[in-house]
């Protein structure tokens, strides 16, 4: 009984975490030595991922990784500018780290943006659900903000 009882408590945890998990070879056993209880647990966990992507999906990791390759392309050209002897080449170095800083900045705004939207979306959510909708105002969409 509480085998069914521990397995069936933890699947529910990992499953909230982790979609499409599953528990498999649970193996649960209690012991008493000298009045000390050993809780004996193994099992093994299989994860499936996702691997067909949505084209948002797609598009949300490649921004990812160009926003850390620029930004440490910008880190990079600016530290090493500032670190070099020679005056000429290290300000063009710091003046050539500007761009994939400001790549680095776009993409970075979008992410706040978009955080952003999900926490209003989130705070809305949670007014509806406790009957409050009359009094929480809608955010009104930009246009421009819009993919």
């Amino acid at each position: 009984m509480s085998e069914k009882l521990s397995k069936l408590i933890a699947t529910t945890i990992l499953n909230q975490g982790v979609s499409a998990s599953e528990i498999k070879d649970w193996h649960f056993k209690v012991r008493e030595v000298d009045g000390i209880y050993y809780v004996d647990l193994s099992t093994s966990v299989a994860i499936f991922p996702k691997t067909q992507l949505t084209r948002n999906e797609k598009f949300g990791r490649f921004l990812i990784v160009v926003f850390v390759i620029t930004a440490l392309l910008a880190f990079g050209l600016g530290s090493i500018g500032m670190l070099l002897p020679d005056a000429y080449l290290g300000r063009d170095l710091v003046l050539f780290s500007t761009a994939p800083s400001f790549v680095a900045q776009l993409i970075g705004a979008r992410f706040l943006v978009r955080a952003y939207r999900r926490h209003q979306e989130g705070q809305i959510e949670k007014s509806t659900v406790h009957g409050m909708s009359e009094t929480v105002d809608q955010p009104t969409e930009d246009p421009a903000l819009r993919r």
